[in-house]
């Protein structure tokens, strides 16, 4: 803001991002509640206890600060709830690491089943993981955590926004802090890695970029394919 005066004044008042643009993330809906159900998030410095019915929320003031390149355990217990004892339900992870308002496909880091024999007598199970954050996550900013426990039914839970039977689902915070420098890495993966002829196998690039420069182009080669 700039104020100018007859009498020849003039100021200006500058404030830097006073004012901050949120994602408005889809959501995945419930049917019901009151069956197997996440009951403690912990990574890094969260530690969480949801309420089993909760469906889903975005604990947007539970948070914590995470460095590009490190790894960080992860440890999500669940509770098998009044489900049927041959039921087998699933906990997954994503993370919005470019801040791009969505979960894509690469950014799922957890997937897990959870079977009747894993429960013990009390009927809760403790998965632990890791969680590596990429090199180059959007820096400075809050990204978006998601974490899904749900009865596997079909395809549903396979995508994050997902309308599944039941199940409980929480966002949370990441901060991301400013990276270290680190240079080019050239990464893929691809999979499926066996299959009958005339079949698709689906490729992803993960390299990175050295912090400062981005990737001009990308030449893939198939020996053999196309």
């Amino acid at each position: 803001l700039t104020i100018k005066t007859v009498g020849g004044d003039s100021k200006t008042k500058t404030i830097e991002n006073m004012v901050t643009a949120s994602y408005e993330y889809c959501y995945p809906s419930l049917r019901r509640g009151g069956y197997f159900n996440i009951t403690q998030v912990e990574l890094n410095t969260i530690d969480h206890n949801p309420y089993p019915d909760n469906i889903y929320d975005y604990f947007d003031r539970i948070e914590t600060d995470l460095k590009p390149g490190g790894t960080y355990p992860i440890s999500l217990t669940v509770f098998k709830g009044g489900g049927r004892e041959r039921d087998v339900n699933r906990v997954r992870v994503w993370a919005d690491w470019n801040y791009n308002g969505r979960f894509d496909r690469d950014e799922l880091l957890l997937s897990e089943a959870v079977n009747t024999e894993d429960y013990d007598e009390k009927g809760n199970h403790v998965i632990n993981g890791e969680i590596k954050v990429p090199l180059n996550a959007a820096a400075q900013r809050k990204v978006r955590l998601r974490v899904m426990g749900h009865f596997m039914r079909g395809t549903e839970g396979d995508h994050p926004c997902d309308r599944i039977d039941s199940g409980n689902s929480m966002d949370y915070g990441l901060n991301i802090l400013e990276a270290d420098d680190y240079p080019l890495t050239v990464d893929f993966s691809g999979g499926p890695l066996e299959i009958k002829q005339n079949r698709f196998v689906f490729f992803s690039d993960l390299s990175v970029a050295a912090k400062g420069d981005e990737i001009l182009s990308r030449q893939w080669e198939f020996p053999g394919g196309v």
